[in-house]
């Protein structure tokens, strides 16, 4: 298939409007498919703390986070809300669209691709040609599905740059100088710096939230997905090691011959370094790791409901745990993956430096680089950084598509091998 991946994402962003719950789309090059706006509502809002976001920080911690919030107008009522709106009961996240682009027509299909994002992401855009050519190599429905306060399930002033700016402009009097703040980040930089546990409450409801919609798709009533439906994976860097823990944890042994393909992900979290203007700032990250040691050593820092749920031996909690640091839980990480030997593939690339090939390699081969996964890695040659791959301002439009086609073909080809 030629690619155009220039024309197919300006087209595809064109016709993707979540407010539309179904339409044929015809594009240039391609057969015609149905993009869908399915609704989902979560139910897994016990994942957060009851007495309140930042309950475990104490009375002392509450009285200054105001205080500071009483002269930073903007982050008190874009990020904050003036702490009355906990994470539990933010709409947006818990009432969503989850985009599927599958192939026209009225049949039933036996498998599903599920693609998930990386960390800070606001917009599909990004993803359209990629769940498009999944869709057509694969034959399959793709469901494009956010994870929690990301995407379409975050509050739409943390998109906007305008806001944003604001919000930023006040947190860089916060922090010291050179802890890479912007309006990209400043949403996500806030929130976990103040509220790290966060980090795991929405990742372990986007978890439970996939685990929902398969159990729901096992009643048999899907409009067309077969009750016995399989479900592969396309996962892009945080939405690697979400997969990881997906997979290892089996739940109801959904997973047991799903593939999965993580693009740019994968390896133990304290071996990336996601430190940068678009995704993370240093002074949330210092303190998002500060807190990930204490999952080791301490329960007093953290409220009732995120220590009761994070110190259970849930498969999932284990498996969270496992993937924050490799020198911690290395033989349970490693024995759980040996049992995916076969369903896993992972590509990185050469100048990623957020999840770079060899962290990732380290983690998923394990300490004697014995566990059957295929971790490769390729270059470009052209300039691209871990978040845009595929630059769309990039000039050389055949080195381009040449490239998306090598990453696309390889997962494709992987996907539809029979486990």
């Amino acid at each position: 298939m030629k690619t155009d991946y220039i024309n197919d994402f300006n087209a595809l962003s064109r016709s993707f409007d979540l407010d539309i719950s179904f339409k044929t789309i015809d594009i240039e090059g391609h057969k015609s498919f149905d993009l869908l706006s399915c609704p989902f509502k979560s139910t897994a809002d016990f994942v957060y703390p009851e007495s309140g976001d930042y309950s475990s920080k104490g009375s002392t911690f509450t009285a200054l986070l105001k205080y500071y919030l009483s002269t930073n107008t903007y982050s008190n009522e874009l990020i904050f809300n003036e702490l009355e709106n906990p994470d539990k009961n933010v709409m947006e996240n818990n009432k969503f669209r989850i985009p599927i682009f599958k192939p026209a027509g009225n049949r039933r299909f036996n498998r599903a691709v599920i693609l998930l994002h990386g960390l800070n992401e606001k917009r599909w855009e990004k993803y359209l040609p990629w769940a498009l050519r999944i869709m057509e190599e694969t034959d399959s429905p793709v469901i494009l599905f956010p994870i929690a306060f990301h995407m379409n399930r975050a509050p739409e002033a943390w998109g906007s740059p305008r806001d944003m700016m604001k919000v930023a402009a006040e947190r860089k009097n916060f922090v010291n100088e050179g802890t890479q703040t912007s309006f990209l980040n400043a949403a996500l930089s806030h929130r976990i710096q103040f509220a790290p546990h966060r980090f795991f409450s929405s990742g372990l409801q986007t978890y439970y939230d996939i685990i929902s919609l398969i159990d729901e798709i096992r009643l048999g009533t899907h409009p067309f997905l077969e009750r016995n439906c399989k479900f592969d994976f396309f996962s892009y860097s945080i939405g690697a090691s979400l997969t990881e823990v997906l997979l290892t944890s089996n739940q109801n042994n959904y997973f047991e011959n799903s593939n999965a393909f993580l693009f740019c992900g994968g390896a133990a979290l304290d071996t990336a370094d996601p430190v940068s203007k678009t995704i993370i700032d240093k002074a949330a990250y210092t303190e998002l790791f500060s807190w990930f040691g204490t999952l080791f050593e301490s329960v007093t820092e953290m409220s009732r409901r995120v220590r009761d749920i994070f110190f259970q031996d849930l498969p999932e909690v284990l498996n969270f745990k496992s993937f924050l640091f490799y020198d911690r839980m290395q033989s349970f990480r490693e024995a759980s993956l040996r049992k995916m030997s076969g369903n896993i593939m992972v590509l990185g690339l050469d100048k990623d430096k957020v999840f770079p090939p060899a962290s990732t390699r380290k983690t998923i081969k394990g300490f004697n680089e014995d566990i059957d996964i295929e971790v490769g890695s390729m270059d470009f040659p052209f300039e691209y950084r871990h978040e845009d791959p595929f630059p769309l301002l990039n000039s050389q439009h055949p080195e381009l598509n040449a490239g998306f086609e090598e990453v696309f073909s390889k997962a494709c080809s992987f996907l539809n091998k029979t486990a």
